[in-house]
This record gives C-alpha cells, sequence and structure tokens, in this order.
C-alpha cells in the first residue's frame, strides 16, 4: 500500500485548478477521462478515480502512466490497461472485471454507483468465502495438505481492504446523490434512484446461441443505462448468474437491487431461411418478489432492434423514469442496420 500513497509527482500540477465544464480539475494521475478533457463531471468520475485507487491496491501499478502530466493525462483518454489478474495471477479474475469495469471509458459503461461497487465486491467476498470454506476432496488434500489457507488468505485480504476504501470512499463528502433517499411528509422512504439489475437471458435454444442471448442482454443493459434517472448494475456483477435457477429476487437483494430483469430467450431459424425471435421478459421488485411487468414477444428477427427499444422503453417506464425525446430516440436506436452483422 506504501506505493499507493507514497508516489507524489508531477502528477498533481492541476490539482488546485479551478472546477467547473471547459476547466481541468484534480490530481491527474486520478483522473477521469470527462475531467482530462474538461467536460462536465458527475459521481461516475469519482468511480473512475476509485477503480484507479483499487487498480494500484491490487497490483502496485498504476492502470495509466507516464513521464509528464500530458502523458498521463493521454494514457487516461486512449489506453486501457490489462486486467490485474495478468500480472497478479492469485488474484480472482472476477475482481479484475470489477475493477476495470470502475475504468470504463464512458461512464454509461462504468459501474452507476459507489453502492454497485460496494455490493459488487460484497458478492465477491462471499463467492470467496463459500471455496475457502468448502470441504476439499481427498485428492486436494494429498496434493496440496497446507496450501488451502494460503491460497485464500490474499484475495479475501484483498477484498476486504477493497470494501473498507470504498466505503470510506462513498463516505468522504457524504451520502452521493445516487444513495441519499427521498422522504415527503406521509410518504415511504425509497430510493432516489431505482437500481435495476439486467440478469442474463436464458437461452432457450441450442447451446451454440448463447452469444445470441448474451447479446440481447447487453443491448438492454445499455439502453437503460442511457436513461437519467435510473442507475443499472453493471455485467461485470450480474454475469455471474447466468447459470443456475436463483430467484430473481433472491439475486437482486443479493446485488442490493431494487429491481431485477429477468427473463429467456430462444432464436427459432426456419427452413425457409427466415428467422424468428421469441423474448419473455418479466420485471420483478425485489422487496416482495411482485412481478411488475412481464410480457412475450414473437417477431421476425428484423424486429429484434424493436424489441430490445420496447423492451428498455417499457421498463423505464415502469420505474417512473421521465422519458425526454432525446432520451428515446436514443433507446430507440439501432447499433447496426446489418442483420447478419448482428447474428454472426
Amino acid at each position: 500500500l506504501h506505493e499507493v500513497a507514497g508516489e507524489e509527482d508531477e502528477t498533481r500540477t492541476l490539482h488546485d485548478a479551478v472546477t467547473g465544464e471547459g476547466k481541468i480539475v484534480g490530481t491527474v494521475a486520478y483522473m477521469s477521462p470527462e475531467q482530462a478533457e474538461g467536460k462536465a463531471v458527475d459521481h461516475r468520475s469519482d468511480i473512475f478515480s476509485l477503480g484507479i485507487v483499487l487498480y494500484e491496491m491490487a497490483t502496485g501499478e498504476r492502470p495509466f502512466s507516464g513521464d509528464s502530466a500530458t502523458a498521463v493525462m493521454s494514457s487516461i483518454l486512449r489506453d486501457r490497461p490489462p486486467s490485474p489478474a495478468e500480472s497478479r495471477p492469485q488474484l480472482p479474475r472476477h475482481l479484475g472485471r470489477i475493477i476495470l469495469q470502475c475504468l470504463e471509458k464512458d461512464p454509461r459503461r462504468r459501474f452507476q454507483s459507489a453502492r454497485d461497487v460496494h455490493n459488487g465486491l460484497k458478492s465477491l467476498r462471499r463467492e470467496l468465502d463459500s471455496d475457502a470454506s468448502r470441504s476439499p476432496s481427498r485428492a486436494d488434500i494429498v496434493a496440496a495438505p497446507e496450501s488451502t489457507a494460503r491460497r485464500w488468505a490474499l484475495p479475501l485480504a484483498l477484498v476486504a481492504i477493497f470494501l473498507l476504501v470504498g466505503i470510506w470512499w462513498v463516505g468522504r463528502d457524504g451520502p452521493s446523490p445516487e444513495m441519499t433517499p427521498t422522504t415527503h411528509p406521509g410518504s415511504v422512504a425509497r430510493p432516489q434512484t431505482p437500481l435495476v439489475a439486467v440478469l442474463p437471458l436464458k437461452n432457450l435454444g441450442p447451446t451454440e446461441d448463447e452469444y445470441f442471448a448474451e447479446g440481447i442482454t447487453d443491448e438492454i443493459m445499455s439502453r437503460l443505462a442511457t436513461v437519467r434517472g435510473l442507475g443499472v448494475i453493471s455485467s461485470g456483477s450480474t454475469s455471474r448468474y447466468a447459470e443456475g435457477d436463483a430467484l430473481p429476487s433472491a439475486i437482486g437483494e443479493e446485488l442490493g437491487a431494487d429491481f431485477v430483469l429477468a427473463g429467456t430467450v430462444r432464436w427459432a431459424r426456419q427452413e425457409d431461411g427466415a428467422s424468428r425471435v421469441r423474448i419473455s421478459p418479466r420485471l420483478v421488485r425485489v422487496e416482495d418478489s411482485v412481478h411488475l411487468w412481464a410480457e412475450i414477444y414473437d417477431r421476425t428477427m428484423e424486429d429484434i432492434f424493436a424489441i430490445q427499444s420496447e423492451i428498455a422503453i417499457r421498463v423505464a417506464q415502469e420505474l417512473g423514469a421521465t422519458l425526454l425525446e432525446p432520451q428515446r430516440q436514443a433507446l430507440e436506436s439501432r447499433p447496426t442496420e446489418n442483420q447478419e452483422a448482428y447474428q454472426a
């Protein structure tokens, strides 16, 4: 940890800059891309900075470096750091995914709240605790009679430290906007920003169609992440639930989500070469397991983009988000007009 705290150099030269859009603010080594470009920032900029701190703690190295402040800023804007697990193989790979999710260049693709990061780390700790306490097989005992405790000691210690850092990071300037409850006389307190987890859609077709289900899940998640007033838990936290039959409400509780979007998908190829897609999403409120909305979309493959848009719009509406025309247009946009490219 001394490596993280001990490096004070020219990367601090812009620390005292004036705040505001169009001005570059902050310690250069811990800037977000939007800060480096002088753009307006929100709490997701802090998520990026937290990712840099966690990366240093995990690897002893900074994810973005250079010989000058300008070079560091250029690296922040251009480079994608390698996974911490590449330089530290003893680290859990999912820990690397959590850190890299914090370091996404596009704020919409990062964790959308500090609570999201915290819940991801808590889930990882529970997973490591479970693996560490699982009774080893006889073969494991014979092969490595004294290695089990050592194997899990470092990952568990790191995750515990990261959780403490995350708690401090959230609380150092008071509650972040996305975690502050809004209350009114005579009303029930609820999160200001509803937090939704989009679970991987279950593929009901052949195994080779798994990528298709994953693609649709990612598209719906990305569209919802653009809606102002909604928090979306990252795929780094939800992807682990692709397998298993846990109830959506139970998964949502584990992730700290208020709502869960789950469902199934089947890609049906017909003999005449035409294709149909059947998607059955359902929106569940975590606190009482109530299904707020469900639908069955059974259409030709040409309608796949429209289906994704309709699902995202309907979920946003069910969660009380106000969709202005620019947001609606963004939700209805098509990532590619080439159906074959989408299916490839």
